[in-house]
C-alpha cells in the first residue's frame, strides 16, 4: 500500500532541519513513503489532504494543535490516516535566504506583544519558528519594518539574511576580529557553517575537532584534573577549550562545544541532548551555557551548532 507523509505549517516549510528531523522519524517508524508534501499555513490544508487521500489511502500528517480540529473529520473518514503534533524541540539549525529576526532581549511571547502592532502597521507577517528560541521568519515588505524595529528597540532585536552565520561573519569583519572553534560533539559543524561563506578567511582562523580527551589536553590545554573530576561534558571543560583555542589560533573569539549527541552515552545527570557551549573573548570573561536539546543525533548536533553561533552573535552585539 502506498503511503504519504505531509506536514502542515510554515515552520516545516521554511525550517529544513525541523522538517528533515520529522521525515527521518517517519522513515524510522513506518519505513519509506511514496510521496512527501509540505503544506503552508495559508493553504487550504484540509482540501489538499483530502485530494492526496484519493491517491494514497495510508498517510502520516504532522501538524500543530491549531490544525487538529479541522482534521478531525478527515481522520474519522480515513482510519489509516495518522495525525501527530510535534514535540518540544528548541534551538534549530536554520539556513535560508529569507529574513529572520532574533530576539536577544525578550522572551518569544513578550517579543510578539511588542512587535505585533508594528508588524500590522507595515503589513508584515511574523512567523514564530517553532524550533528556535526567540526567532521569527519575516514575510512581507520588511525594509521599513526593520528600520522601525531598530529605531524603537535597538539591539534587542537582530535581523539576519541567509542564516545566523552571515550576520556573525559581517560583525566580525566590521569589528576587524577573528574567531576559531574547538569542537567535540558538533564535529566541526560550527566551523563548516562559517567556512561555507565566501571570504571566510577574513574572519576565521581554523578549528580543532578534539573528540578524545587526550587531544583536549594536548591540543587545547584542558587540565587533566578537570577531565577526571567533571568529565569532558562539563562547563569547566568547554571553558578551557574555548580559552585554549583563542591562544592556539591567535583570535579574539573562541567557540567550544562538548556534549552527548546520542543515541547512547547519556546518564541520569547528563542525558542524551545535554550540551555545554562556551564563547570566550580575549580579555573578557568566558560565557558558558548548558543546553538540553531533543531529537536524534543529527538534529542535536544541528541545534548545538546554531546555538553556539547565537551565543557568539550576542557577544558581538554587546560590544556595540
Amino acid at each position: 500500500m502506498k503511503k504519504f507523509f505531509a506536514t502542515i505549517g510554515d515552520s516545516f516549510f521554511y525550517d529544513n532541519a525541523f522538517f528533515d528531523y520529522y521525515h527521518r522519524q517517519v522513515i524510522q517508524k513506518y519505513g519509506r513513503v511514496s510521496a512527501v508534501f509540505r503544506i503552508l499555513e495559508s493553504e487550504n490544508y484540509c482540501e489538499i489532504i483530502q485530494s492526496i487521500l484519493k491517491i494514497y489511502e495510508d498517510g502520516i500528517v504532522i501538524c500543530f494543535e491549531s490544525h487538529l480540529e479541522a482534521l478531525k473529520s478527515l481522520r474519522l473518514q480515513n482510519p489509516l490516516l495518522s495525525v501527530y503534533v510535534p514535540g518540544y524541540f528548541q534551538q534549530p539549525y536554520v539556513c535560508s535566504n529569507e529574513v529572520w529576526l532574533y530576539s536577544l532581549g525578550f522572551e518569544k511571547d513578550t517579543a510578539i506583544l511588542f512587535l505585533s502592532p508594528l508588524a500590522q502597521s507595515f503589513d508584515v507577517e511574523l512567523i514564530p519558528v517553532i524550533t528556535i528560541s526567540n526567532a521569527f521568519l519575516i514575510k512581507g515588505q520588511n525594509e521599513e519594518f526593520m528600520k522601525e524595529v531598530n529605531a524603537y528597540f535597538g539591539n534587542h532585536f537582530v535581523f539576519c539574511r541567509g542564516g545566523i552565520e552571515v550576520k556573525v561573519s559581517e560583525l566580525l569583519l566590521e569589528k576587524r576580529m577573528r574567531m576559531a572553534t574547538a569542537e567535540s560533539c558538533t564535529g566541526g559543524l560550527v566551523a563548516a557553517k562559517i567556512t561555507a561563506l565566501a571570504g571566510a578567511s577574513c574572519v576565521f582562523n581554523g578549528t580543532m575537532v578534539s573528540y578524545q580527551d587526550n587531544l583536549k589536553q594536548c591540543w587545547l590545554g584542558v587540565d587533566e584534573g578537570i577531565l577526571k573530576t567533571y568529565s569532558s561534558v562539563s562547563e569547566f571543560c568547554v571553558q578551557q577549550m574555548a580559552e585554549g583555542i583563542i591562544q592556539k589560533a591567535g583570535v579574539e573569539f573562541g567557540i567550544a562545544t562538548s556534549g552527548v549527541a546520542g543515541p547512547g552515552g547519556g546518564s541520569a545527570t547528563k542525558p542524551v541532548g545535554c550540551v555545554y557551549i562556551a564563547v570566550a573573548q580575549r580579555g573578557a570573561s568566558t560565557q558558558v551555557e548548558r543546553l538540553q536539546f531533543q531529537g536524534d543525533r543529527i538534529y542535536i548536533q544541528q541545534q548545538a551548532t546554531h546555538y553556539a553561533l547565537l551565543m557568539l552573535l550576542k557577544a558581538l552585539i554587546q560590544l556595540g
